[in-house]
Protein backbone atom coordinates (compact mmCIF):
# COMPACT_ATOMS: atom_id res chain seq x y z
CA UNK A 1 0.00 0.00 0.00
CA UNK A 2 1.41 3.16 -0.82
CA UNK A 3 0.38 6.84 0.22
CA UNK A 4 -2.80 7.78 -1.52
CA UNK A 5 -2.63 10.79 -4.22
CA UNK A 6 -2.43 14.01 -3.46
CA UNK A 7 -6.14 15.40 -3.46
CA UNK A 8 -7.09 18.75 -4.33
CA UNK A 9 -9.18 21.09 -2.88
CA UNK A 10 -11.45 23.55 -4.10
CA UNK A 11 -11.10 27.32 -3.65
CA UNK A 12 -14.27 29.87 -3.30
CA UNK A 13 -14.47 33.51 -1.49
CA UNK A 14 -16.57 36.47 -1.00
CA UNK A 15 -15.34 39.65 -0.42
CA UNK A 16 -17.52 42.81 1.65
CA UNK A 17 -17.15 46.01 2.41
CA UNK A 18 -16.51 45.64 6.47
CA UNK A 19 -18.21 49.05 7.14
CA UNK A 20 -21.50 48.71 5.28
CA UNK A 21 -21.42 44.56 4.35
CA UNK A 22 -22.08 45.13 0.90
CA UNK A 23 -20.64 42.84 -1.52
CA UNK A 24 -17.72 43.80 -3.27
CA UNK A 25 -18.17 43.28 -7.18
CA UNK A 26 -18.02 44.54 -10.46
CA UNK A 27 -15.64 47.85 -10.48
CA UNK A 28 -14.66 47.18 -7.01
CA UNK A 29 -14.47 43.17 -7.06
CA UNK A 30 -11.82 41.82 -5.26
CA UNK A 31 -8.97 39.34 -6.18
CA UNK A 32 -7.55 36.51 -4.33
CA UNK A 33 -3.87 35.85 -4.53
CA UNK A 34 -1.66 32.59 -3.04
CA UNK A 35 1.80 33.04 -1.68
CA UNK A 36 4.18 31.20 -4.27
CA UNK A 37 7.62 31.23 -3.57
CA UNK A 38 7.91 34.01 -1.50
CA UNK A 39 5.76 36.65 -3.37
CA UNK A 40 1.92 37.17 -3.69
CA UNK A 41 0.82 35.90 -7.01
CA UNK A 42 -3.31 36.30 -8.57
CA UNK A 43 -4.87 33.06 -7.72
CA UNK A 44 -6.06 32.94 -11.07
CA UNK A 45 -2.73 33.01 -12.50
CA UNK A 46 -0.94 31.23 -10.37
CA UNK A 47 -0.76 28.29 -12.46
CA UNK A 48 2.84 27.69 -14.10
CA UNK A 49 3.32 26.20 -17.97
CA UNK A 50 2.05 22.13 -17.34
CA UNK A 51 0.26 23.02 -14.19
CA UNK A 52 -3.37 23.62 -13.42
CA UNK A 53 -4.71 24.97 -10.21
CA UNK A 54 -5.64 21.53 -9.29
CA UNK A 55 -2.04 21.00 -9.09
CA UNK A 56 -1.36 23.99 -7.21
CA UNK A 57 -4.35 23.13 -4.57
CA UNK A 58 -3.82 20.24 -2.96
CA UNK A 59 -5.26 18.91 0.58
CA UNK A 60 -2.69 18.37 3.58
CA UNK A 61 -0.51 21.74 3.03
CA UNK A 62 -1.01 25.18 4.59
CA UNK A 63 -1.40 27.98 2.67
CA UNK A 64 -1.16 31.85 2.75
CA UNK A 65 -3.99 33.99 0.58
CA UNK A 66 -4.48 37.43 0.59
CA UNK A 67 -7.77 39.43 -0.55
CA UNK A 68 -7.54 42.71 -2.42
CA UNK A 69 -9.96 45.81 -3.87
CA UNK A 70 -9.06 48.88 -4.47
CA UNK A 71 -9.80 51.23 -1.84
CA UNK A 72 -9.84 49.05 0.80
CA UNK A 73 -7.08 47.26 3.25
CA UNK A 74 -5.83 43.96 2.57
CA UNK A 75 -6.83 40.96 4.51
CA UNK A 76 -4.15 38.45 4.75
CA UNK A 77 -5.43 34.20 5.76
CA UNK A 78 -3.15 31.96 6.62
CA UNK A 79 -4.52 28.53 5.97
CA UNK A 80 -4.10 24.47 6.93
CA UNK A 81 -6.13 22.65 4.48
CA UNK A 82 -6.99 18.85 6.11
CA UNK A 83 -6.25 16.06 3.97
CA UNK A 84 -9.32 15.04 3.94
CA UNK A 85 -11.40 18.80 2.80
CA UNK A 86 -12.23 19.13 -0.32
CA UNK A 87 -13.11 22.73 -0.79
CA UNK A 88 -11.98 26.07 1.13
CA UNK A 89 -14.25 29.35 1.39
CA UNK A 90 -12.40 32.28 2.32
CA UNK A 91 -15.09 35.53 3.46
CA UNK A 92 -13.20 38.52 3.67
CA UNK A 93 -14.45 41.75 5.00
CA UNK A 94 -12.25 44.57 3.61
CA UNK A 95 -11.97 47.70 5.62
CA UNK A 96 -11.81 50.61 3.30
CA UNK A 97 -9.28 52.80 3.28
CA UNK A 98 -10.32 55.68 4.92
CA UNK A 99 -10.22 59.57 3.46
CA UNK A 100 -9.30 62.57 5.34
CA UNK A 101 -11.58 65.63 6.40
CA UNK A 102 -9.24 68.99 6.72
CA UNK A 103 -10.19 71.49 8.42
CA UNK A 104 -9.06 74.95 8.24
CA UNK A 105 -10.05 77.97 10.73
CA UNK A 106 -8.60 80.99 11.98
CA UNK A 107 -11.01 81.30 14.15
CA UNK A 108 -11.34 79.03 18.00
CA UNK A 109 -14.52 77.49 19.31
CA UNK A 110 -16.92 77.35 16.20
CA UNK A 111 -18.82 73.87 16.64
CA UNK A 112 -18.85 71.17 14.20
CA UNK A 113 -21.20 68.18 13.58
CA UNK A 114 -20.77 65.70 11.06
CA UNK A 115 -24.35 64.27 9.89
CA UNK A 116 -26.10 66.24 12.40
CA UNK A 117 -24.19 64.62 15.21
CA UNK A 118 -21.01 65.94 17.40
CA UNK A 119 -20.17 62.27 17.28
CA UNK A 120 -18.24 60.37 14.49
CA UNK A 121 -16.58 56.70 13.44
CA UNK A 122 -13.30 57.34 12.55
CA UNK A 123 -11.99 55.45 9.65
CA UNK A 124 -9.69 52.65 8.74
CA UNK A 125 -8.80 49.24 10.51
CA UNK A 126 -9.02 50.82 13.95
CA UNK A 127 -12.06 52.61 14.23
CA UNK A 128 -13.41 54.47 17.33
CA UNK A 129 -16.21 56.50 18.37
CA UNK A 130 -15.30 60.44 18.99
CA UNK A 131 -16.47 63.64 19.94
CA UNK A 132 -15.71 66.21 17.14
CA UNK A 133 -13.86 68.85 18.92
CA UNK A 134 -14.73 72.43 18.54
CA UNK A 135 -12.22 74.90 15.77
CA UNK A 136 -8.93 75.39 17.66
CA UNK A 137 -7.64 78.19 15.42
CA UNK A 138 -5.61 75.43 13.79
CA UNK A 139 -5.72 72.77 10.92
CA UNK A 140 -7.75 69.57 12.28
CA UNK A 141 -7.84 66.06 10.36
CA UNK A 142 -9.84 63.52 10.78
CA UNK A 143 -10.31 59.92 9.74
CA UNK A 144 -13.40 59.30 8.07
CA UNK A 145 -15.13 56.07 6.41
CA UNK A 146 -15.36 57.33 2.71
CA UNK A 147 -18.81 58.39 1.37
CA UNK A 148 -21.62 61.35 1.70
CA UNK A 149 -20.99 63.67 5.03
CA UNK A 150 -22.99 67.16 6.01
CA UNK A 151 -20.95 69.46 7.81
CA UNK A 152 -22.55 71.63 9.87
CA UNK A 153 -19.79 74.76 11.35
CA UNK A 154 -22.05 76.71 14.32
CA UNK A 155 -20.94 80.19 15.07
CA UNK A 156 -21.62 81.69 18.56
CA UNK A 157 -24.15 84.13 17.04
CA UNK A 158 -25.81 80.90 16.39
CA UNK A 159 -25.68 81.32 12.64
CA UNK A 160 -24.60 78.39 11.00
CA UNK A 161 -23.51 77.21 7.46
CA UNK A 162 -23.61 73.32 5.87
CA UNK A 163 -21.60 71.71 3.25
CA UNK A 164 -22.13 68.27 1.75
CA UNK A 165 -19.08 66.39 0.99
CA UNK A 166 -18.22 62.90 -0.95
CA UNK A 167 -14.85 62.05 1.33
CA UNK A 168 -13.17 59.01 -1.36
CA UNK A 169 -10.83 56.52 -0.36
CA UNK A 170 -7.29 58.02 0.41
CA UNK A 171 -8.17 61.72 -0.38
CA UNK A 172 -8.03 64.55 1.55
CA UNK A 173 -11.49 67.31 1.75
CA UNK A 174 -10.58 70.56 3.22
CA UNK A 175 -13.38 72.46 4.66
CA UNK A 176 -12.39 75.92 4.60
CA UNK A 177 -13.98 78.22 7.21
CA UNK A 178 -14.56 82.07 7.65
CA UNK A 179 -16.09 83.24 10.40
CA UNK A 180 -15.93 87.67 10.65
CA UNK A 181 -16.57 87.82 14.54
CA UNK A 182 -17.87 91.15 14.10
CA UNK A 183 -20.34 90.72 10.90
CA UNK A 184 -21.50 87.75 12.44
CA UNK A 185 -20.59 86.37 8.70
CA UNK A 186 -19.74 82.53 8.12
CA UNK A 187 -18.60 81.23 5.03
CA UNK A 188 -17.49 77.66 4.01
CA UNK A 189 -15.23 76.56 1.16
CA UNK A 190 -14.58 72.72 0.31
CA UNK A 191 -11.03 72.06 -1.88
CA UNK A 192 -10.10 68.65 -2.61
Amino acid sequence: LGKPDPRSFSLDYAAHDAASGKELTGESAATVYIRRDGRWVALRTAARRNETLSDILVAGKSYSFRVEADGYHPKEFQIKVESFQDELYLDANLVPIPGTLAIQSSQAGLQLLLNNSDWYFSGGEDRKYRRIPETTGKRQSFLLPPGDYYIMVKAPSSSSQTKKINLRSGKTMTLGIDYKPKERALALSIVG
